[in-house]
């Protein structure tokens, strides 16, 4: 299994307070963001699914589309990129469902990500869930980790008060080697 080669680390990411650890197996769904406490701010993006995430959604389609009540082929866009610093060397991106303005896998009222709550009800691959947000507020790019460049204002991460909390490095570092290999 490849995985997206990373030469750099931005110092921020070592700086940076990661989630608690109590918390950091559901990542940021644990706390509370966006004016109203319905939050989920970063879910208004787009995502970029690998290879590898997309065939275990497929595979896992039934429970998936049962509860999104959307088709898979309806939530991505119509082609795939080419780019090796993605899983399996390609991603597609999904859309932005017009009800709630969020991410396809958002949930359709509430808080959290249907992906996320597939995983940790049915003991699903963590792989399942976007590289993308199982390292959030990380990103990547030509074989730079770093913080991510839009967070949104209204992030409750970037308001926690997190003394003598591990680095984001720290808290996400099993994430970080399932994705990453890092030679530095």
């Amino acid at each position: 299994m490849n995985k997206i080669k990373i030469s750099k680390i931005s110092p921020e990411v070592f700086k940076i307070r990661g989630f608690e650890e109590s918390l950091s197996k559901k990542g940021c769904f644990s706390y509370p963001c966006g004016k109203d406490k319905k939050g989920d701010a970063c879910c208004g993006m787009t995502v970029l699914v690998d290879k590898m995430t997309y065939s275990l959604i497929l595979k896992n389609r039934k429970k998936i589309e049962r509860k999104i009540k959307t088709r898979i082929e309806d939530c991505f866009v119509d082609r795939w990129s080419k780019n090796p610093e993605f899983l399996g060397g390609a991603s597609i991106e999904t859309r932005i469902r017009k009800e709630n303005r969020k991410c396809m896998f958002h949930l359709i009222k509430g808080r959290g990500c249907e992906l996320v709550k597939l995983v940790l009800n049915y003991n699903l691959p963590r792989r399942m869930i976007p590289s993308c947000c199982r390292v959030y507020p990380l990103d990547w790019n030509r074989g730079k980790l770093f913080v991510h460049k839009i967070i949104p204002k209204n992030c409750y991460f970037l308001k926690m008060k997190r003394n003598g909390q591990k680095s984001l490095f720290e808290t996400m570092k099993k994430e970080i080697r399932d994705i990453f290999e890092i030679k530095i």
